[in-house]
């Protein structure tokens, strides 16, 4: 049955792994999501093997597949790149603030210097 759900879609590429007790886990929006679901109760219940995966059109095998879960949620990693998208503006701007207070600091200099002589 598994063969013919998978017939004209991306899991066909594997349908020669669906022999004996197979079972499929699909995701639309997060391919990180059903990864790390499997992984953890994998890790609880023994009985349950992880083969092979597919993600694009592309199989995966089991070690892309813990890695693939080991990745943070999409909503952690959408954070992490508006927080560096963030932070560069924000240190260009403290970079472009601070060159007139060092030329201050420069001018003072050469006027203590100055009135030194």
């Amino acid at each position: 049955m598994l063969v013919r759900a998978s017939a004209e879609t991306d899991v066909a590429v594997i349908k020669d792994e669906f022999q004996g007790p197979s079972g499929i886990a699909l995701s639309y929006d997060d391919p990180v999501a059903p990864a790390k679901i499997l992984m953890d109760f994998a890790r609880e219940n023994k009985k349950l093997e992880i083969k092979i995966g597919v993600m694009n059109g592309k199989v995966l095998d089991l070690s892309q597949i813990k890695a693939l879960s080991d990745l943070p949620s999409r909503e952690i990693l959408l954070a992490q790149v508006l927080s560096a998208m963030n932070g560069v503006p924000t240190a260009l701007v403290r970079a472009l603030s601070d060159i007139p207070g060092r030329m201050l600091n420069v001018l003072q200099a050469i006027k203590e210097q100055k009135e030194g002589a």
